[in-house]
């Protein structure tokens, strides 16, 4: 896991905005049955060392970002070390929860 551009949040979240703002739109599609507009990106930054993908969902005046990660070979699995490693990046940089679990 590398490509650790995040130093802060304000890093990460300029990083997100100008992603959803300028990153390649991959597809875009309209839900028949609902009021919902899906977007996909492929972001310019690795988000927590991990991410390179962003899914922009708009419904009922709300949006929703969506992180994951897209690969190109055959294994669909992950290791633990990978997800420890994600949480660890994310506590690091936003801190613990309201509970104080991490």
């Amino acid at each position: 896991m590398s490509n650790n551009f995040e130093p802060n949040t304000d890093t990460f979240f300029d990083l997100l905005f100008n992603d959803l703002k300028n990153g390649l739109v991959i597809s875009s599609k309209s839900s028949i049955q609902y009021s919902r507009q899906s977007t996909i990106i492929k972001p310019n930054a690795i988000y927590l060392g991990y991410f390179n993908k962003i899914d922009r969902i708009k419904e009922d005046n709300q949006v929703f970002i969506f992180l994951s990660r897209t690969t190109h070979n055959y294994s669909y699995f992950s290791f633990y070390r990978e997800y420890e490693g994600v949480v660890n990046k994310a506590v690091k940089l936003f801190g613990l929860d309201r509970n104080f679990r991490g």
